[in-house]
């Protein structure tokens, strides 16, 4: 039960001050995407925008403009919103002015969200680079407490392909676990190597590290099955994995009909634990955690990138999800069954945020349409939008790159909507 107090994920009755901040990809260790944050009848104004200082206009595969989603804290009092960019830095900012606190430079892209974690008196922010190193930084001053790198540099070494790292209190020690791809074009004796690592998050140290593919590994997710925290990793290669969070050993894997861009999301129904994901085949698989066996399957009309998320709208359990089939889906948590479908003008390759609203649940999502929804949850109706910026680059390789998603979080009663565009700016919109 220590999970569930400390941060409410499974519970529906939220702890408000928990409820409205983002500390990790999305937001929870479930990757639900769920908040409590409440807007009234979204009539959204942008309020504040923070723009990337400098731009390379130089396109490599795997490149988002920012991390995959932004994180939220307080931090000594004061709303705090991180994010990392294709320019190496990952940046704080303040949640209600969009000013520029400090910036932390690694040496290598920043694909893919941080994580916030409060260890006794201090709030810890872990982020991986595609330096092939893993960071932990002092979230009040971006003062860098320790680092590991996943593998030795050398001239045949390529750059890491990572994901969002994901946090748990286990047996008294906060952990921290992340994905690493590394690779080394060495003639003898080549690598390709896809991992797990998990760090003591308080003083770095390897608990150990577990080989899953030769391709690259998405961002993990972790829950309590059968008493025991077990933790759920898809690789690209169209493999899930369930594995002890306590020390990497497999507990069953299943093997899915495409490759998987798509991180997991776990969700309970009726006691039951399940794990959601979607596959280039356009399938949205949804298991048994403890066995992974199908309990339901889904098709969409083509390959679906992003991560579910899972809320309660119009009193049944749904789950939200994109598709290159240029629509939002909405599915029946229970059955798979189609809810609603609302079509875009391109492809979706976001994770939803949801929040709560006078309408009842609210779907914020993103679309390479250069726009952003916001869509009634129960019916999949237009409530708001909002049209960005192109890409900065010309030219990008389609499917290779999942650009970033969009956050939420309150200050005080005061709801903020976060969308961080491929067009090199971070929007803030309010009531």
């Amino acid at each position: 039960m220590h999970r569930k107090v400390q941060y409410g994920y499974k519970n529906m009755q939220l702890s408000i001050i928990i409820s409205l901040i983002w500390l990790m990809f999305g937001h929870d260790p479930e990757h639900t995407g769920r908040t409590q944050v409440r807007f009234g009848d979204l009539n959204l104004k942008k309020v504040w925008t923070f723009s990337l200082p400098a731009h390379v206009y130089r396109y490599t595969r795997h490149t988002s403009v920012f991390s995959s989603q932004p994180v939220i804290t307080t931090v000594d009092g004061k709303c705090r919103v991180f994010i990392g960019a294709y320019d190496q830095n990952l940046y704080c900012l303040d949640g209600e002015t969009g000013r520029e606190i400090w910036r932390f430079q690694t040496s290598g892209k920043i694909n893919h969200s941080p994580l916030i974690q409060k260890q006794d008196k201090r709030q810890m922010l872990f982020l991986a680079s595609s330096d092939r190193s893993f960071y932990a930084l002092d979230a009040a001053t971006g003062e860098k407490q320790w680092s590991f790198e996943t593998r030795p540099w050398s001239y045949t070494t390529e750059e890491a392909v990572t994901s969002s790292p994901v946090g748990i209190r286990l047996f008294g020690k906060w952990v921290v676990y992340v994905g690493y791809w590394n690779a080394d074009r060495k003639s003898l004796k080549p690598v390709q190597q896809g991992e797990v690592f998990a760090f003591d998050g308080q003083s770095g140290s390897l608990l150990w590290r577990k080989t899953l593919s030769k391709s690259y590994i998405n961002s993990p997710a972790v829950t309590m099955v059968k008493n025991e925290y077990t933790l759920f990793v898809t690789a690209r290669e169209g493999k899930l994995f369930a594995l002890s969070a306590h020390d990497g050993a497999k507990v069953w894997q299943f093997t899915a009909d495409g490759e998987i861009f798509s991180s997991p999301s776990l969700m309970e129904i009726a006691g039951e634990t399940l794990v959601l994901f979607g596959t280039r085949f356009g399938s949205l698989y949804c298991l048994r955690a403890e066995t992974g066996e199908i309990r339901w399957h889904y098709r969409a009309g083509h390959m679906i990138d992003g991560t579910p998320a899972v809320g309660v709208a119009a009193g049944q359990s749904i789950v939200i999800f994109g598709s290159y089939d240029r629509c939002i889906h909405a599915v029946n948590g229970e059955n798979g069954e189609k809810i609603w479908k609302f079509p875009t003008g391109k492809y979706v390759t976001a994770s939803a945020a949801l929040a709560e609203s006078r309408r009842g649940m609210v779907v914020f999502i993103n679309s390479l349409d250069d726009h952003l929804y916001g869509l009634n949850g129960a019916n999949g109706t237009l409530l708001w939008k909002f049209k960005s910026g192109k890409r900065l680059w010309d030219y990008e390789t389609r499917g290779e790159s999942l650009w970033s998603s969009p956050a939420v979080y309150a200050v005080g009663s005061k709801p903020y909507l976060l969308f961080p565009s491929y067009d090199g700016t971070l929007y803030a919109f309010s009531e």
